[in-house]
């Protein structure tokens, strides 16, 4: 699973679950590491702001009511609902958070619940990873029959507008000049984020942009690619 939970994780959890009776499930702070000079960086990446937004339980922050939670410990209440959708290739738990809130059910973050997640280990493994998220998140969203959070619509929109832009911009100059701009803003956020990195060293700072970037591509790419293989050919997220 590429992961392992902080010696007091269960006791963490089973406290945070009693302190908030109002949510029917908790999670904590998912500390990301590489075991490689690239999974250090893609580690790097996913817990930063510019790589993956405001996701709590990527980058920290307050205890409070969040949107989806990681490795989560839920009340046996939860699975009124149903069970996980094991049909799903993967983003299961996503689905399953999704559901709960659509259902009016409350997820709550705790910082003091700690759990250690493996980065992949190459930047063409980081890349897989995050096409496949994207690729079935059509399918998350039509099972669960909600959108978890516009974050994660976030890298689609971002595909389209460069698209959009390669396509218009030849033609309308105004465009190009538009486009110019909100590409300069993005790699100014990623580079601004690269300098105040803290304990990277600068040949990784280098490539923290260039990674982020290629991400952010792969999840939106993998997701519209899934919007329109899902909108053909549905039932293509089951198991073969």
């Amino acid at each position: 699973g590429h992961s392992e939970p902080s010696p007091n994780w269960l006791a963490r959890n089973l406290l945070a679950l009693e302190r908030n009776s109002n949510a029917v499930g908790v999670g904590g702070v998912l500390e990301t590491i590489g075991s490689s000079r690239m999974g250090r960086i893609g580690a790097t990446v996913l817990q930063s702001r510019f790589g993956v937004g405001n996701a709590r339980f990527r980058v920290g922050g307050s205890p409070g009511l969040v949107d989806t939670i990681v490795f989560g410990c839920y009340r046996r209440s939860a699975f009124q609902y149903g069970l996980f959708a094991t049909e799903l290739i993967t983003n299961q738990d996503d689905e399953f958070n999704i559901r709960l809130r659509a259902c009016g059910e409350q997820l709550f973050f705790d910082p003091s619940i700690h759990c250690r997640y493996y980065s992949r280990s190459s930047w063409t493994g980081l890349m897989r990873q995050y096409w496949r998220y994207g690729r079935f998140k059509p399918a998350v969203f039509r099972k669960a029959g909600a959108i978890g959070s516009s974050r994660q619509l976030v890298p689609a929109a971002w595909v389209a507008f460069l698209v959009f832009a390669l396509c218009l911009a030849p033609v309308f100059r105004f465009l190009g000049y538009i486009s110019l701009a909100v590409c300069a803003v993005y790699l100014s956020m990623g580079v601004c984020s690269a300098i105040g990195l803290v304990g990277v060293n600068a040949r990784d700072r280098l490539l923290f942009v260039p990674v982020a970037a290629s991400v952010h591509l792969a999840y939106g790419l993998g997701m519209w690619y899934g919007v329109f293989a899902d909108f053909f050919c549905r039932g293509t997220e089951r198991r073969t």
